[in-house]
């Protein structure tokens, strides 16, 4: 294959051209396919990210409601609030269950327990709220479901107190700058009744909150507790992004105020970032994935598209360079009739053909014809002289038959020259008129004004008058400044003719065609009526649809379609034509509106 085409230095460019081409082709078609793809899945990475960070705040919203509930039943109930006065100042569980035994001797019922409404509190938020600390003079009585330590370690079925611990104790395992909580401020009268205040913080587990989300399949996930005071977030991950490689994202993240983005990490990684703020709680809720990992997870989606694209592309480069092949064999056979036909040799050999070359499509066809024209050649050498005295004599055969105008014009001349000899002036005039209006029509170019196209029509309705002189009249009604304007030629007669085709009446005694002609605005309106037949609604509608929707112009017919195509044509899109009943009396009303074209 390759053998023919490189014997030409047209079809060996081509195929180097091709080659480059098909590899440029595969390599951009890969990377806006890839990148079509990168779009829309970053797209459903942002809806997926906006999906989550939704239930979350929904199930944020059911904590804050929890625990605004909860610290309502505090206040509203005199011993609960009681109870949490006791836990506050005690300094142990020993000491608290006494505290608890005092007030309740002094009570007609048992008080209500701190411990166990903060339990059901747990239980309800489940897994969201997990500790619940009370922070006075420096230092922190906590009540959580989990241990201080170890608090990812979840035990259902222990409830920890710790009393007594300092302030800078508790912080190095719950922070408020880096954890998520709700702070509220509890105010009780000490045993001398002076007003005191407490912070009672609900802390949230970031850990169990995040933990939800990998379900969503968001790359890495983290929490911000506090954005302001350049806190680390928590992050959770489900890819195989390590911490550094998380770390250096975010602080490239960092550097961008949008709320969703991307940046690049390398010649051609980028990295997709959401952030969210809570309306819940002070934090914000971070989604990262880079476009290797989107990629990845999508990767038989990806190797779909890239094979289908080299697949398509070798297809077709395939098809290409078998032209190619097909087209040099071609050439080689035209070079050589070519050479033959110089040597005089007009006969094909068709040992050196190939076979394919006589196949039913284009190449066989030209060479089956190259080989009639060799062998049809010679005849036509030696036929040319003798073709050519024939084709001459054909040529002055017809010009021998052709009609001259002047001789016509002069017969007409000595027709209406022995009509006036014999006092016929009917007759001479009618000839008069008829040579005039041949004479116009033949000589006038094809653009001419509006007077002389009057002039022309007025020429054939005097020739009328003189076919019916008894019932039969005419009147022009036609301003003077607007017989400047240019048209185009022989187009009123064509109207005026169906009258006498279709609306004479040769019964009645007055038969007439009013032609008016005025000035309205920046338009000409020539309005040609006769009382002759009327037309229905029906008739005139298709009438005026058919001069409309006629678009051919046919140089075989005058009528009315080629007599508006023609100054449709010439006038513009501002041109109209249209046919009406006479509104005055029976008869037909061709109303034309020209725009203003003046003479140059």
């Amino acid at each position: 294959m390759f053998k023919d085409i490189f014997k030409f230095k047209i079809y060996k460019q081509k195929f180097i051209r091709l080659w480059f081409i098909f590899v440029i082709v595969i390599f951009l078609a890969i990377i806006v396919s890839i990148k079509f793809f990168l779009f829309s899945w970053v797209r459903d990475f942002d809806m997926r990210s906006q999906k989550a960070f939704n239930g979350m705040e929904e199930r944020l919203r059911t904590a804050t409601s929890l625990i605004d509930i909860s610290m309502s039943n505090i206040y509203s109930n005199i011993s609960l609030h009681k109870d949490v006065e006791d836990f506050i100042y005690s300094k142990s569980m020993d000491e608290y269950l006494k505290r608890r035994n005092i007030t309740s001797i002094s009570n007609e019922r048992q008080i209500a327990s701190y411990t166990n409404e903060m339990n059901n509190l747990f239980i309800i938020s489940k897994p969201y709220i997990s500790t619940v600390s009370i922070h006075y003079e420096g230092y922190v009585n906590y009540i959580s479901s989990v241990g201080l330590e170890d608090k990812y370690k979840k035990d259902s079925n222990s409830l920890n107190c710790k009393f007594n611990i300092p302030e800078s104790t508790f912080e190095s395992y719950y922070n408020k700058k880096n954890n998520l909580n709700v702070s509220h401020t509890f105010t009780f009268e000490d045993e001398n009744g002076i007003s005191q205040k407490a912070e009672m913080v609900f802390w949230l587990d970031e850990q169990s909150i995040l933990l939800r989300m990998l379900s969503y399949n968001i790359g890495a996930i983290g929490i911000q507790s506090n954005a302001k005071e350049e806190t680390s977030p928590i992050w959770i991950d489900n890819t195989t992004y390590s911490d550094n490689q998380i770390n250096l994202w975010f602080d490239e993240m960092e550097k961008y105020e949008k709320q969703r983005g991307s940046f690049s990490t390398g010649l051609v990684n980028v990295v997709n970032y959401s952030k969210f703020d809570s309306s819940q709680v002070k934090f914000t809720f971070i989604c990262m994935i880079d476009d290797f990992t989107l990629l990845k997870d999508n990767l038989p989606i990806t190797i779909f598209v890239i094979t289908l694209i080299v697949l398509v592309s070798i297809i077709a480069l395939v098809f290409t360079i078998t032209s190619l092949h097909y087209d040099a064999i071609f050439m080689n056979q035209i070079l050589h009739i070519i050479k033959n036909v110089k040597d005089g040799k007009f006969k094909i050999d068709k040992n050196y053909y190939k076979e394919h070359l006589y196949e039913k499509n284009e190449y066989g066809i030209i060479i089956r014809e190259l080989e009639k024209m060799s062998i049809s050649l010679k005849n036509y050498i030696e036929k040319e002289y003798e073709f050519t005295i024939k084709q001459r004599e054909s040529e002055m055969l017809a010009l021998q038959y052709q009609i001259n105008p002047h001789f016509l014009y002069n017969t007409l001349e000595e027709i209406r020259a022995q009509a006036l000899i014999s006092n016929d002036t009917i007759t001479a005039d009618c000839i008069a008129n008829l040579g005039s209006l041949y004479r116009g029509i033949i000589r006038k170019p094809s653009e001419i004004t509006l007077g002389e196209e009057l002039e022309l029509l007025e020429d054939y309705l005097k020739i009328m008058t003189l076919k019916y002189p008894k019932n039969f009249f005419y009147q022009f009604d036609v301003e003077d400044k607007i017989k400047d304007i240019m048209t185009v030629k022989f187009w009123m007669q064509p109207l005026v003719e169906n009258f006498f085709v279709h609306g004479f009446d040769l019964k009645c005694e007055y038969n007439m065609i009013i032609i008016k002609g005025y000035s309205l605005g920046s338009n000409i309106i020539i309005e040609i009526t006769d009382n002759g037949v009327t037309l229905s609604e029906e008739q005139l509608e298709e009438l005026n649809n058919r001069i409309v929707n006629t678009k051919e112009l046919k140089t075989s017919s005058i009528g009315l379609p080629n007599v508006y195509t023609r100054l449709k044509i010439f006038y513009g899109s501002r041109f109209d034509m249209k046919i009406a009943n006479n509104s005055q009396q029976a008869g037909i009303n061709t109303i034309v509106k020209i725009p203003v074209k003046k003479v140059d």
